[in-house]
This record gives structure tokens, C-alpha cells and sequence, in this order.
């Protein structure tokens, strides 16, 4: 049975052109003679068509060979400055084409620049009246929201001596300076604390462990592929086990270092603080409050003396003027 191969051969073979027997006969003569040109036929065609081509082809030749003369003369400028400058240029090219070829050849080699880990925080202490602890809490949220962050825990406390709330909040580090800022401008900013913390280290290294460990398990997972006996195959499942364990306690540690880097966290306090009017706090406004507050108790302390001293001095003055109306009676009786 024959193959396609063969039956393609046979179709192709059978659609072949064949020759005629007078190109076959002309053939088979020029064979015999070794495919010599007759005497007198030129070796090309076209000159015997055309006569004039070898002059033609002279005067092509000599034109291109002049403008490569003027094109050579025209960028080299003037004669012996343009030969001392091209010389001098070329020590120059050649050695700063070995520079170039060896910062290509040790660029390659030079490390990778990793950006800097920086964790951020901040504490921040508000206070604001008991009344007005509820709507602040609530703004304190809406600002975290604002900045596309948000709270990890919160307490607010009403009423009692315990009044308050604590927020821990997070936020993009970017975001860090502007949600301070909004934060401070809805109470009165009792303290204020920013910190920062350089993390590279830890981070570029859990990176490192995470990598060496995931290509480890890659290479136990192809020696596993080519195990050829039972023992073999069982001491590299255990290491297999072991890498992946490895693995993931390095994630894990390595998702929190970059939740750090990537969040800033802010502490945030509040504090329950009473009304108060004093000249430090409040300017002009407040020395005029305090004014009025001493006129006040000075003029309730007078109210009290004259509780006391009012009834005393009318007691005072009637046993004075009875005594002065006794006496008087007493002259008066003597005369008469």
C-alpha cells in the first residue's frame, strides 16, 4: 500500500512539463560542447544592442567617483584642520568606546536599588464639651473614610466621670499630614506626637528568606517528578512539607511588614474638657469673662456680709435709740 508521500510524488511527477525533442537534441549538442560560445558573439547581449553602453557606463562610473571626492571634502571642512581634528577625535572615540563597553558589560551585574520601607505613626489628644463628644467621635470616622482609611478599634464613653473614646485608625501613608490636619480642626488639640520608623531591613530580608524558599520548594517538587525509589520520594515530601510550612509563616510575616510600610497609624483620644474662660486661652474675650466672674463673686460675698451685718446694725440702732429716749426722759423728769 502506498503512502501519501509516494502518491504526492506520483501526482507530481505526472504534472511535470516534459521538453520537446528539439530543445532535448539543442541540449544534448551544447552538452558535447562544453557550452562554448561561438566565436564572435559578444559575452553580453546588451552590448550588442546597445553600442554606446561601455561609454555610458564609464561616464556613470566617473560621476559617482566625483561626487564621493566633493561629498568627502565638503564634511571634512578645510584641508589640514579637519585631518588634525578627525585624528584627534579618534583616540578619543577609541577610548571611550571601551568605557562604553565595559559599563554595558557591568551594568548588568550592578544591583537593583529597592525603595525605602518607612513605617509612620501619630497620637493625637481632642477635647471637646461632654455634649459634643458623640458628634465629634462621629466626625473622627467620617474623616478616616474621607481619606480612604479606616478604624481598627474605637470606644466612646457618655456620661459619669469616664466620659471619652480612643480611636486606632488607619490610614494610607500618604494621607498621613492631611488626616492630621482635618482630625485636629474638629476639637481643641490638647496634644499632638508623630513618629517614624525605617523598616527596610526587615522587610528586604523576610523578602529574600520568602524567595530562597519558594525555589527550594520548586527544586524538591522536580527532584520529587524524578524519584525513582519510595525512600527517595518519602524524604523529600517531608522536606516538600517543611519548605511549604516555612512558606507560609514567611507570607504571613511579610503581609504584615508591607501593611506597615503601606499604613500609617493614628491614635486618637478624646477627652472630655469643661467649659472654661480663661485669659490665656481666650484673649481679650477671656480677661473681660474673668472680669465679670469676680464682679460676680465679689458682689455674692457682699450679699452674704450684708445678711449678717444688716440685722446686727438695725438691732444696734433701735437699743442705741431707745437708750438716747430713756435718758432723755430721765433729764426731764429730774427738772420738774
Amino acid at each position: 500500500m502506498k503512502t501519501l508521500e509516494q502518491e504526492l510524488e506520483i501526482a507530481l511527477r505526472a504534472e511535470a512539463p516534459r521538453p520537446t525533442v528539439e530543445f532535448a537534441e539543442a541540449l544534448d549538442r551544447k552538452v558535447e560542447r562544453g557550452f562554448q560560445r561561438p566565436s564572435g558573439q559578444p559575452r553580453f547581449k546588451w552590448t550588442q544592442n546597445f553600442p554606446f553602453a561601455p561609454v555610458i557606463g564609464g561616464i556613470a562610473a566617473l560621476a559617482v567617483v566625483i561626487v564621493l571626492i566633493s561629498t568627502a571634502g565638503g564634511g571634512s571642512g578645510t584641508g589640514g584642520s579637519s585631518s588634525s581634528g578627525s585624528t584627534a577625535a579618534s583616540p578619543a572615540t577609541e577610548q571611550a568606546s571601551p568605557k562604553a563597553a565595559s559599563g554595558a558589560q557591568v551594568a548588568p551585574n550592578a544591583p537593583v536599588a529597592r525603595p525605602r520601607r518607612v513605617e509612620r505613626s501619630a497620637a493625637l489628644t481632642l477635647g471637646a464639651p461632654s455634649s459634643k463628644l458623640e458628634d465629634v467621635a462621629n466626625q473622627v470616622i467620617a474623616v478616616t473614610d474621607r481619606h480612604h482609611g479606616f478604624v481598627l478599634h474605637s470606644t466612646v464613653t457618655s456620661g459619669g466621670s469616664s466620659t471619652g473614646g480612643s480611636f486606632e485608625l488607619r490610614v494610607p501613608s500618604g494621607e498621613l499630614q492631611s488626616t492630621l490636619s482635618d482630625l485636629s480642626a474638629l476639637a481643641d488639640v490638647r496634644s499632638r506626637t508623630q513618629a517614624t520608623s525605617d523598616i527596610t531591613a526587615p522587610y528586604n530580608a523576610v523578602q529574600n528568606q520568602l524567595g530562597e524558599a519558594r525555589a527550594l520548594r520548586h527544586s524538591l517538587l522536580a527532584r520529587l517528578a524524578g524519584a525513582t525509589t519510595d525512600t527517595e520520594a518519602q524524604a523529600l515530601r517531608t522536606r516538600i512539607h517543611e519548605a511549604t510550612a516555612q512558606i507560609r509563616a514567611l507570607s504571613s510575616q511579610f503581609a504584615r511588614l508591607q501593611t506597615r510600610a503601606r499604613l500609617a497609624t493614628i491614635d486618637v483620644t478624646l477627652v472630655r474638657e469643661k467649659a472654661r474662660h480663661d485669659s490665656g486661652a481666650g484673649g481679650v474675650g477671656g480677661a473681660f469673662h474673668d472680669g465679670l466672674h469676680s464682679l460676680a463673686v465679689s458682689f455674692g460675698i457682699a450679699l452674704r456680709v450684708l445678711g449678717v451685718v444688716l440685722p446686727l446694725a438695725l438691732v444696734a440702732g433701735l437699743g442705741w435709740l431707745g437708750a438716747a429716749v430713756f435718758k432723755r426722759r430721765r433729764r426731764e423728769a429730774a427738772l420738774f
